[in-house]
């Protein structure tokens, strides 16, 4: 499967970790869209290792007001954080300050990455089963909250009696689905505008080869293809896109690099990605990185 699609136009966002002073963080904004990247994203938790961070959606306001034209969003929003309805509101309100700039990114979170947030919040910690029953009913209230729907929905896990401000991107924003489980991969096949995958790695596979990698991607790839099927989509028309999560080899050390990182991931058929901005891990400058990224913009978009 997948080795049909003719590739598609490579798409580069940029990912920046929400700490600093925000003055620096709206130039780095700014500097980011004047090299031409098409999109800014922010991670949403509560809790990140060694950093004290800004909100996520708080910032997503500054960003729109910031920028002028790219696109931006949370990647993603871990359904164990807000409730479907809250997170519709502020999805309408981030695409109405951004001139229709936004999309929406959703997960189910995964255990390891949301389980300082549930302890931070106090909460009980949910199971992957029960993290994508309420990924499935975040996904259906949102989207048709953001199609302008007057909503009463009954689910399992949600009771929504709700309206939301009309979005500037018709029907709604895009829907960007976090997902590599047969379960998760089901909802982004029937949802998403874009599918996100984690380049075949999480916390526990940080050092895996890229060989590895790739096969779990491919493996994801296949089974996205298989429940697209299985609905009647068809998988080209959804954008399929690689967060460069413990990406190996690291792309910012030359061109060389970036060209392999990307290029492994071109031949499955993924078409976007987004990399994190360059920082050391005291989380200062990484200058030597920023050069790269920057003759990626030069030389690759």
């Amino acid at each position: 499967m997948g080795g049909g699609l003719s590739p598609a136009p490579l798409r580069v966002g940029v990912m920046t970790l929400p700490h600093g002073p925000f003055p620096d963080l709206a130039a780095r904004w700014r500097r980011i869209e004047a090299l031409g990247f098409e999109g800014i994203h922010l991670p949403d938790h509560l809790v990140y290792p060694k950093l004290v961070a800004y909100e996520c959606w708080t910032l997503l306001g500054a960003l729109a007001l910031t920028t002028e034209r790219v696109r931006i969003g949370a990647l993603v929003s871990p359904v164990t954080l807000r409730h479907p309805a809250l997170l519709a509101q502020h999805a309408s309100s981030a695409d109405r300050m951004s001139g229709g700039r936004f999309e929406l990114g959703l997960g189910a979170g995964g255990a390891r990455t949301v389980g300082g947030d549930e302890a931070a919040l106090g909460g009980e910690s949910w199971s992957p089963a029960e993290r994508v029953e309420r990924l499935s009913e975040s996904l259906e209230i949102c989207d048709r909250l953001l199609r302008g729907e007057t909503l009463a929905y009954d689910g399992r896990r949600y009771r929504v009696r709700a309206s939301v401000p009309a979005s500037i991107r018709r029907p709604r924003p895009p829907l960007a689905v976090a997902a590599r489980g047969p379960r998760a991969l089901a909802l982004a096949a029937r949802y998403a505008d874009v599918w996100v995958n984690q380049g075949g790695r999480d916390l526990g596979t940080p050092d895996d080869p890229h060989a590895a990698a790739l096969q779990r991607t491919r493996d994801e790839r296949d089974e996205f293809e298989r429940r697209c099927a299985a609905i009647g989509r068809d998988p080209g028309t959804i954008r399929r896109r690689v967060l460069a999560f413990h990406a190996t080899p690291d792309p910012f050390t030359s061109l060389d690099a970036f060209d392999e990182y990307v290029g492994g991931f071109r031949e499955l058929g993924m078409d976007e990605f987004v990399f994190y901005w360059p920082e050391r891990a005291d989380g200062g400058r990484d200058e030597a990185g920023e050069r790269i990224l920057e003759r990626v913009a030069a030389e690759r978009l």
